[in-house]
């Protein structure tokens, strides 16, 4: 279906503006990343994100190749037809492989687990490939690399590539399309009117780490209403609501706008340092950040150093009162400095490096 209605948008387009058929390229491009409830949902939403970029920018038409590190992975989002599922990475590069006839023009690896062979293969088959970095692959040969993409404040010392294959800034983080283009939304209806607190929280244990940060809020004597994203709902987090004085809302699988309805609602937010944190960041939510992946490690005190955030860590009540105490001077502080970080422009000039 989505290649369909691709298909038919290119059609519409190039109909309006007097295209000539024969000067239509559209590019395929491969895109391989992994989802999973240990190394969280970031690198399959920042694919998707990228995916619809290309799509939308009508000159692309990509493939999504997704490792499900975890049964539920594919039961969440298995039955659309956007995505060629593999459970392993022999069949990773087993399902790659199968677009060698296909005159593939980029392959690019959003997989902080991939193994060096598997690298290796896609090399040799597709010539140099797209990363995105991940502090999980120590090293890639520059021979390798098309581009490394480094969405990040600083670039980490220990990378040592040539300059016109090396991509860093945080505006490089693809988004979903409509964080650019919704306008924000300034109520949504029910109790939940009043804005509180909006958290996200990916990675493994999710329970526990919001069951901790919970405590922490009724400890501090939080009042104002808690929106919970979760990605499934379960019956411990329905324990977790009956058992608090807080007022909290879970909210499972949200959509697209309905996720944007609730960050633009909110008064702050708590989230995990990873793609989940720069949504947030875009549609101008003063946020703490906590870690909750391995290669998010040190992502929450560059974002307060850098003035975007709060770094905030789950297990200590007194660091989430530094995030449920703000102060006006600091919201205006971070608020500025979160108008600074240009998305927009960043999506553009990503692809443009990708099509080099």
């Amino acid at each position: 279906m989505r290649s369909f209605v691709g298909w038919l948008r290119r059609l519409s387009s190039f109909c309006d503006l007097g295209a000539n058929w024969e000067a239509i390229e559209i590019k395929k491009v491969l895109i391989i990343c992994t989802v999973g409830d240990t190394v969280g949902w970031g690198h399959f939403s920042r694919s998707k994100a990228l995916s619809e970029h290309l799509d939308g920018s009508l000159k692309y038409n990509t493939v999504m190749l997704v490792q499900a590190q975890s049964p539920r992975a594919i039961q969440d989002y298995g039955s659309s037809g956007s995505f060629v599922w593999v459970s392993s990475t022999s069949q990773l590069v087993a399902q790659a492989e199968s677009y060698l006839g296909e005159d593939i023009a980029r392959v690019i690896i959003d997989h902080p687990t991939l193994s060096d062979g598997a690298v290796k293969d896609l090399v040799s088959h597709f010539g140099p490939l797209v990363f995105f970095f991940s502090i999980h692959r120590r090293y890639l040969d520059p021979s390798m690399v098309h581009k490394l993409i480094v969405p990040r404040l600083r670039c980490p010392a220990s990378i040592k590539f040539p300059a016109n294959k090396l991509v860093f800034g945080l505006r490089y983080t693809p988004l979903r399309l409509n964080f650019y283009r919704l306008k924000a939304v300034e109520s949504i209806s029910d109790e939940f009117d009043l804005p509180g607190l909006f958290i996200c929280m990916g990675g493994g244990n999710q329970v526990a780490k919001i069951s901790r940060v919970i405590e922490s809020l009724e400890l501090l004597g939080y009042a104002k209403p808690i929106v919970i994203v979760v990605s499934k709902s379960s019956a411990e987090f329905e324990r977790l609501v009956s058992m608090t004085h807080c007022t909290i809302r879970i909210v499972e699988d949200p959509s697209e706008i309905e996720i944007i309805q609730l960050i633009d609602h909110a008064d702050i937010g708590l989230v995990s340092a990873g793609t989940v944190a720069q949504e947030c960041f875009s549609r101008g939510l003063i946020c703490g950040v906590s870690e909750v992946a391995e290669d998010q490690a040190g992502l929450s005190w560059i974002f307060e150093q850098a003035g975007l955030a709060i770094a905030v860590d789950v297990n200590h009540p007194e660091s989430i009162s530094r995030l449920t105490s703000i102060t006006t001077e600091r919201r205006r502080l971070i608020s500025d400095n979160l108008k600074k970080v240009d998305y927009q422009s960043g999506i553009s000039e990503l692809i443009n490096f990708i099509n080099e």
